[in-house]
């Protein structure tokens, strides 16, 4: 009977070791370690990445635009060795970017003739469309030029015309409002109608 009585004691106990051994797995099976990490970008977001390790999301931000010149930021100048050809006389209309800084110029410039008191003279320059507008992006010192053509107004009648002594030109750089005075002789109209001056874009 002792001999029952301890076998049955001896069962007992083993039991209740493999219900430990059992539930002590059932723990460790249940509990998962997860590693995860933080880390701020330099542009004040912050990513998240399993396995410990983060990446800065791509930076987003373009390179910014060039300015466009400014008038004050632009020398106006004519280079008066010009060129003649049927009737006309050919001139650059040279606009020197001395900013400090890159900048870009693009289309028509405004040109008139003026008296010595800055009168406008005839009509405008009227746009030479031969080459289609570019925008050109000058360089500190860089210069981007235009071609002024200048006709000869004896083609038109005196009535019409008005031959009169220009003593200069006024010149908006493309797209500004405010203008540049530049001294220089030569035969305009004094009466509107008649077109003797013609320019080209910038180039």
């Amino acid at each position: 009977m002792c001999r029952s009585f301890a076998a049955r004691l001896a069962g007992a106990l083993c039991l209740v070791a493999m219900a430990g051994l059992a539930l002590l797995l059932s723990a460790c099976g249940g509990s998962s370690h997860s590693s995860s990490s933080s880390t701020s970008t330099s542009n004040g977001t912050t990513t998240s990445s399993a396995s410990g390790t983060s990446t800065a999301p791509a930076n987003s931000g373009g390179t910014a635009a060039t300015p466009a010149c400014t008038t004050s930021g632009l020398a106006v100048r004519l280079n008066t060795n010009g060129g003649g050809a049927a009737g006309s006389v050919y001139y650059a209309l040279n606009f020197t970017n001395h900013s400090g800084h890159r900048c870009t110029v693009s289309g028509y410039p405004g040109v008139s003739g003026v008296t010595a008191l800055g009168s406008q003279l005839g009509s405008a320059a009227s746009r030479n469309t031969t080459s289609s507008p570019q925008t050109v992006t000058l360089a500190n010192g860089a210069t981007a030029s235009a071609t002024l053509q200048i006709t000869d107004v004896g083609a038109f009648t005196a009535t019409t015309c008005r031959p009169t002594k220009a003593a200069g030109l006024r010149v908006y750089a493309p797209g500004h409002t405010t203008s540049n005075l530049i001294t220089f002789s030569f035969t305009a109209c004094a009466k509107s109608g008649p077109v003797y001056l013609y320019v080209s874009a910038v180039k």
